[in-house]
């Protein structure tokens, strides 16, 4: 399965993920196998959207006083992310430990340490950041 997201100034921007296994592929809502036919599709939300699903969960578990720990999940999801983006850009195997451990920082000319502090990349006037096309091969997760 793979994510896209696309927000870069005077390009296509595009936001959908995307399925591929051995008997098919399509979108979270709705699998088609290799003949054409549907395999699985998701009818619960369909009529609602992903994002109101989530939202109506959230809703229920407050009023039923039911906890909702999703934090080690979005943890997980988000480092299995960064570390496929790594691997991406480096153009060589990354491995999670590896990218833990030695990994570099996130946080260009310093830590940040409050919510008062300024960030210290800032949009141009558009919103948009100026950005580098990392290059496999050439760009290194470790440096």
């Amino acid at each position: 399965m793979f994510s896209q997201s696309r927000h870069i100034k005077n390009t296509w921007n595009h936001v959908a993920e995307y399925a591929y296994g051995t008997n098919g592929s399509g979108t979270p809502g709705r699998l088609v196998g290799r003949d054409g036919g549907q395999i699985w599709r998701n009818q619960e939300r369909v009529s609602k959207g992903p994002y109101q699903w989530e939202h109506d969960l959230l809703v229920t578990a407050i009023r039923e006083d039911k906890p909702m720990h999703g934090g080690y999940a979005a943890a997980m999801s988000c480092m299995t992310a960064i570390l496929g983006r790594e691997a991406a850009y480096h153009g060589k195997i990354v491995k999670w430990d590896e990218l833990v451990e030695k990994g570099r920082s996130y946080f260009p000319n310093g830590e940040i340490t409050s919510f008062d502090q300024i960030a210290p990349v800032q949009p141009d006037a558009d919103g948009f950041y100026e950005s580098s096309v990392p290059v496999p091969g050439v760009y290194n997760p470790f440096a």
